[in-house]
């Protein structure tokens, strides 16, 4: 009886060390909240859609809506160029940019929504740059924050989540 135990123990064990975990992160072209006085609708455009419930005029399905998100560089910068930071993720209400070049370098930043369309542009020139950018006025969603250092020979791109 105690052998069994052990092995029962032992095989939980090892399907415990082989357990496999993901980042929770949906990647999708489009997104939006919708709050409501009773009610929030959370949407994310290429979800995988798990129920579905449907009449003759509406359909609604149901998927899986992640509520973490990361802000992720796209491209690196080389090391021997500078480096870029931009924090907090998610945010609220502003962003902090944070450029450290070896040398002055002329950089545009631009914020894209996941359209393409452009959200503010700025270019600056120097080797430290801080910059801090009020998003409070965008609704909530997932917008790139693009680096083009030297007329686009380099640059860096962010993917930024914005929520309540």
């Amino acid at each position: 009886m105690k052998r069994t135990f052990f092995l029962l123990l032992f095989a939980m064990w090892i399907c415990n060390i082989n357990a496999q975990s993901s980042n929770p992160e949906v990647v999708s072209s489009a997104g939006e909240t919708y709050q409501g006085n009773s009610m929030q609708i959370d949407w994310t455009l290429g979800e995988l859609a798990i129920t579905s419930i449907q009449n003759s005029s509406q359909q609604i399905t149901q998927g899986f809506h992640q509520t973490n998100y990361t802000i992720t560089s796209v491209n690196e910068l080389p090391q021997k160029i500078g480096k870029i930071t931009v924090f907090p993720n998610p945010t609220s209400d502003k962003i902090e940019i944070q450029l450290n070049f070896a040398q002055a370098k002329d950089v545009k930043i631009q914020l894209v929504d996941l359209n393409g369309r452009l959200i503010w542009s700025t270019e600056q020139n120097g080797s430290q740059i801080e910059q801090i950018k009020d998003l409070t006025n965008l609704s909530n969603g997932s917008y790139f924050l693009n680096f083009l250092i030297e007329d686009s020979q380099y640059s860096q791109t962010f993917k930024i989540q914005k929520l309540n």
